[in-house]
């Protein structure tokens, strides 16, 4: 929960007694402070609560009592005094302007109010970014369009599945889903409406059914340095985070905040509303960046300018990889039959060269024979002739 805060009337920029009531109701406003408060009881409540049931509760019950309790009893004295000023015939406009003017009347520290800032939030997701350039001068200054989906999320940080957000345009209240968004450096605009990054909500774009607002984000340099180099990236999705306060709202512009509210630092349930001539506002809020998502497996690329070439790139990427998987494939095979062949014809020639060796490491002696003539047989007229 947030702290409270001592803040002077003027300070939050009231105009009337439905706005004070509204941010006293939705427990923006918790309280008087102590001596302002038994003032008020004095003049508004006392004739109306002979029970005195709705003291203020100041003195020792000021800092035990809860912010809760305090604003409760503010509530019930208002309706108290009402009735009061209605049972007489008062007009109640009446009763509520001089209600109204009692603390616009007051002046410094004596107007303080005990306030609890209400954040109303809502995030938008950003897809489809398109860079346009222009010439502001003789400088060149980029921006982006984009597509952006309203989302938020419960106390236990489930997304919804929808935005429970409305607000108002072309005189109708919208629970729109989505927004075109814009997204520029907030450098470029010579008197921002706000000192950090900050998102300008509301307008018109579209036409028939199909009408939605615009979200003008404005950032600071080193954030929109971050964007420019996330849309290098295939397809990257960046998440905001818009927060709506009161007092930085213009003038007609309102903040409500729809069912009964726990006294919470946020809220899902709110209505942007206005009753600005035309009937569509233009609301701000404080806007933070919460994340660039990228896709799986993506990595940087050069940039290039937009073809059909370049959106082709990952397809044709993929049937190139396949292309070199089956030729390293083969290969393998080739080199692999190759080796096998190789190893036969070695152990071969292996196989040659040890017999060889072999061969010549044996001796061979001449084997020595007894010499034996062999009977002649000699025809014997030969014999006769011899003899």
């Amino acid at each position: 929960m947030a702290n409270p805060e001592d803040i002077e009337f003027r300070k939050l920029g009231l105009r009337d007694y439905a706005q004070l009531y509204r941010m006293i109701e939705q427990g923006t406003i918790i309280c008087p402070k102590p001596d302002v408060w038994n003032n008020f009881y004095k003049q508004f409540v006392k004739r109306a609560n002979p029970d005195r049931d709705l003291l203020p509760r100041i003195l020792s019950g000021w800092h035990s009592t809860p912010n809760e309790e305090k604003n409760a009893v503010f509530i019930r004295q208002i309706h108290a005094a009402g009735e009061f000023y209605n049972s007489l015939n008062m007009k109640e406009y009446t009763w509520q302007k001089e209600i109204f003017d009692y603390f616009a009347n007051l002046q410094g520290r004596q107007s303080e109010l005990v306030v609890i800032w209400k954040k109303a939030t809502v995030n938008i997701v950003v897809s489809n970014l398109v860079q346009r350039f222009r010439l502001s001068g003789t400088e060149t200054i980029s921006w982006f369009v984009a597509e952006g989906e309203l989302v938020q999320f419960d106390e236990n940080f489930d997304r919804l599945e929808q935005s429970q957000m409305r607000h108002r345009m072309l005189h109708k209240l919208y629970p729109s889903q989505t927004a075109t968004v814009l997204i520029e450096r907030r450098e470029n605009f010579p008197e921002p409406h706000l000192d950090g990054n900050y998102c300008q909500f509301g307008g018109c774009s579209g036409i028939g059914d199909n009408v939605r607002p615009t979200a003008d984000v404005r950032l600071k340099s080193d954030i929109y340095d971050c964007v420019e180099k996330a849309f290098v990236m295939p397809n990257p999705q960046i998440e905001f985070t818009l927060e709506f306060t009161e007092p930085i709202q213009r003038k007609e512009m309102a903040l409500i905040f729809d069912p009964p509210i726990k006294y919470s630092l946020s809220s899902n349930h709110f209505t942007l509303d206005t009753d600005a001539v035309g009937g569509t506002g233009l609301w701000y809020a404080d806007c933070k960046l919460v994340e660039i998502i990228m896709p799986k497996h993506s990595q940087a690329v050069e940039y290039t300018p937009a073809t059909t070439e370049n959106f082709q790139r990952p397809a044709m990427m993929k049937k190139n990889l396949f292309f070199w998987i089956f030729v390293l494939l083969v290969f393998g095979t080739f080199l692999k039959n190759s080796t096998d062949l190789f190893g036969l014809r070695s152990t071969s020639e292996n196989s040659n060269e040890v017999q060889r060796e072999t061969t010549k490491k044996i001796k061979v002696e001449p084997v020595k024979l007894p010499l034996i003539l062999p009977n002649l047989i000699l025809m014997d007229p030969l014999k006769k002739l011899i003899d």
